[in-house]
């Protein structure tokens, strides 16, 4: 009986919960009115351009530039007592999946000509380390042609502006310039952030291994204006501004 009683309750409240539904519909009334205004707060986006520091590209060097890296093991203490063939020998990926921090060592960059180093450009004069060097990208540390990231040393000046020089391969380009052709263009889209790039010839000399043979060449590189703090500066933005950076493309 209890059983029966329950189901004739049920029946009951249904239409009452159904008719309740029902009004709360109807009282909410017609949010969107047929000649409803779409004003909005705020600044239009006419009161303001986005602008990037074109001054940067009127100084960029379209020509090729000749850059020599003479790489030696430095010592445990800042993390640079590995040699040329330890750097190049492991993708990106494994220190990741044994959390240690990617391999680097000392180096000494100069910049000139296929003739040598030029008096007046970087590290002309330099005969200790003015550098450490990595592997860069994720993708790239797996090819057989590597990329590079040269960090200029605290005290050792900078090369245009720039603390990081990174140098990308772009082994899948076979005409090598696609890159620097694309940051070329986007500098002249409004309202498009570009950075400056210059091709590079790299030669690499390793001395890490007690060696001291002929510089041996590296052929083509790209040399990217690294997206960091300095680069907010130099662009006239906000260098405490936060950068965020897409983890994986793929």
């Amino acid at each position: 009986m209890r059983k029966k009683t329950g189901q004739i309750l049920s029946l009951l409240l249904l239409p009452a919960l159904l008719a309740g539904c029902a009004a709360g519909s109807g009282d909410s009334g017609t949010l969107v009115s047929a000649d409803e205004t779409y004003e909005t707060t705020g600044q239009s986006s006419s009161d303001y351009e986005l602008q990037d520091n074109k001054s940067l590209y009127e100084e960029e060097n379209n020509e090729v530039v000749t850059m020599y890296l003479t790489v030696g093991q430095g010592n445990e203490e800042d993390d640079t007592d590995h040699t040329w063939t330890e750097i190049n020998s492991y993708p990106l990926y494994y220190y990741e999946e044994h959390s240690i921090t990617p391999y680097k060592c000392e180096a000494v960059l100069q910049v000139g000509d296929e003739a040598g180093p030029v008096e007046g450009e970087f590290g002309y004069s330099d005969r200790t380390a003015n550098a450490t060097v990595q592997l860069r990208g994720e993708g790239a540390s797996r090819q057989q042609q590597k990329s590079y990231r040269i960090k200029i040393k605290d005290g050792d000046g900078d090369y245009n502006g720039q603390k990081t020089i990174s140098l990308n391969k772009h082994s899948g380009d076979p005409v090598r310039f696609k890159n620097k052709l694309a940051y070329s263009l986007i500098q002249e889209i409004p309202e498009m952030i570009g950075a400056r790039t210059q091709l590079v010839h790299l030669y690499v000399k390793d001395k890490t291994e007690g060696e001291d043979g002929l510089f041996q060449d590296y052929g083509l590189y790209t040399q990217v204006e690294q997206i960091n703090k300095t680069y907010l500066k130099n662009h006239g933005f906000d260098n405490d501004g936060a950068l965020y950076q897409v983890g994986n493309f793929d």
